[in-house]
């Protein structure tokens, strides 16, 4: 017998996460437009024992810094391994099957009360509802840039009084190399066929 999917939005993270803040805060960041996952294995594990399937409704955003996990994405099982970005945006179902005990992933996830950098109708093309989630394996280039965007990111967060515009103007940076990336993979396949 098939399972609904559980709605992992906000209010569930946070039910997830409060008993164990104290543990993983050093890793996580967590309010209600934004969570940031900087390298703790533990969220993994501690989301996995919710009983999958989940259904995302908001933005998710990370990149496999090591070990490695299998996942189903929309019906569709993936292995992620490092150097893998994963992209998962509004009504993608994901179902966690298994994972490496060394599993660690960098990320961020934009919640419903997060406002979109962007000018109407001008939110980079991978994210405006056409594609719902995809996962790519990415260059040494491109893993280290990705990285240091969302260290820059983490690092903004971390500090008292700096502006949401940082934060936001970092958001729409690593939306758009994470758009950039899609389409350059998306056209290299296409010239292959």
């Amino acid at each position: 017998m098939n399972k609904q999917p559980k709605l992992l939005n906000f209010s569930k993270m946070h039910e997830i996460l409060e008993p164990h803040l104290t543990k993983i805060r050093e890793s996580i960041f967590f309010n209600p437009e934004m969570g940031i996952i900087h390298g703790n294995s533990q969220l993994f594990r501690l989301i996995i024992q919710q009983e999958p399937p989940f259904a995302i409704d908001d933005y998710r955003f990370g990149v496999v810094v090591q070990g490695h996990a299998r996942i189903n994405f929309n019906l569709v099982e993936k292995q992620i391994e490092p150097h893998t970005i994963v992209f998962l945006g509004p009504g993608t179902v994901i179902t966690p099957l298994s994972y490496s005990d060394d599993l660690e992933i960098f990320g961020m996830a934009l919640f419903a009360d997060f406002t979109m950098p962007f000018p109407s109708g001008q939110m980079p093309s991978a994210f405006n509802g056409q594609v719902r989630d995809f996962q790519l394996h990415i260059d040494n280039e491109e893993f280290e840039t990705v990285c240091e965007i969302i260290n820059t990111l983490w690092k903004v967060v971390q500090q008292h009084n700096i502006s949401k515009q940082t934060a936001n103007n970092l958001v729409a940076a690593l939306m758009h190399y994470y758009d950039d990336i899609y389409h350059r993979h998306t056209n290299a396949q296409q010239s292959i066929m």
